[in-house]
């Protein structure tokens, strides 16, 4: 139910369905409940309320830790939305800490020329210009657009809003 009212953009809704799934299911294993934990992060996120998505991210990591076997998707997953939070509230080198360890994770598991790899790239730009290094920044910026430019229309519509809004802000601080 809570990816269903994710995807039409419910994300109050969204959010308190992945809490109750939470609380229904105490006894689920360490790795699903950290997966349930970072879809229910990125509602809350997407409500505005960072310092909790975060919260619940920190968690989320915490549990996937704590399993016998650590499932890598969901490592870089974590690693990418606590480095998007901790750069959008103002922290970049605690996101610079996790999104080095997340782009290597996607990169060896999806390949160096995948398109799912222009998310975590954003984020590691966002992350170099908070830090000041522009050229960086840059750099990253320039790895998504040629990932995306071969990208299919679905695909290209899923990412361009992320490259948009890092190429405008790359422009800004030129100036």
């Amino acid at each position: 139910r809570g990816l269903m009212l994710f995807g039409i953009d419910r994300h109050a809704e969204a959010a308190q369905a992945f809490g109750d799934e939470l609380a229904l299911r105490p006894e689920t294993m360490p790795s699903t409940r950290a997966a349930a934990r970072i879809n229910l992060a990125a509602a809350i996120a997407k409500t505005g309320d960072l310092r909790r998505a975060l919260g619940e991210s920190v968690v989320a990591l915490a549990e996937l830790q704590a399993g016998s076997t650590l499932d890598s998707n969901l490592l870089a997953l974590v690693h990418n939305n606590l480095a998007d939070l901790y750069v959008r509230l103002g922290d970049a080198d605690t996101a610079w800490e996790h999104i080095q360890i997340a782009l290597p994770l996607y990169t060896r598991m999806m390949g160096p020329d995948s398109v799912d790899l222009v998310e975590p790239l954003t984020v590691a730009g966002a992350t170099q210009l908070e830090r000041g290094e522009i050229a960086a920044a840059r750099e990253y910026l320039e790895h998504a657009q040629r990932l995306l430019s071969s990208a299919e229309p679905r695909v290209h519509e899923r990412y361009q809003p992320l490259v948009s809004e890092l190429r405008a802000r790359l422009r800004e601080a030129a100036q």
